[in-house]
């Protein structure tokens, strides 16, 4: 759905507040919770946001425009990620296969990356006739991303998981 589970906002907010980061890419923005959330609380404020979304009436419907600096309009999957240093993976992954989360994931290798996953069985069809709100993986489970990303640097496991994933080249 365009918007998501309040569960481990504030771990995310904590992880954000420490890191230094310039140019954050908030990859399926839908509503733009990630970008309201963060400016509420004063984190990141100097930060370019920019918003991928796949579903353009998403931009007009949320006022995208007026959050963020830049509005993109396109799918993850062929996106180039490389110029972030921040990439927000806000309750997307699940819409796609694990084979193309993990691309995703990875065409970044120099960037922070948030990732928040529900990992309870959740089955959800499409939503206000938007087909990429199909849940492609219904099952995520919180072991596969410590299987398929070394780079896990903190995580909150529950319904909906949050994992914090530093850069490739950071220790």
């Amino acid at each position: 759905m365009p918007r998501s589970s309040p569960e481990g906002k504030q771990q995310i907010l904590q992880w954000l507040a420490h890191l230094p980061i310039e140019r954050v890419c908030d990859v399926g923005a839908g509503c733009g919770t990630y970008r309201d959330l963060c400016g509420l609380h004063g984190v990141l404020p100097n930060a370019h946001w920019t918003a991928l979304e796949v579903w353009e009436p998403y931009v007009q419907e949320f006022q995208l425009r007026t959050k963020y600096d830049e509005v993109v309009i396109k799918d993850v999957r062929q996106a180039d990620l490389s110029s972030y240093d921040l990439l927000i993976f806000g309750d997307v992954l699940e819409h796609m296969t694990r084979e193309e989360a993990k691309k995703c994931v990875a065409s970044a290798p120099n960037a922070w990356k948030i990732l928040s996953i529900p990992t309870s069985h959740y089955p959800q069809a499409e939503v206000y006739g938007n087909p990429f709100e199909v849940h492609v993986e219904e099952d995520w489970e919180p072991h596969w991303v410590f299987e398929d990303f070394a780079t896990v640097a903190d995580s909150q496991i529950g319904d909906i998981s949050v994992y914090l994933l530093r850069p490739d080249d950071a220790r």
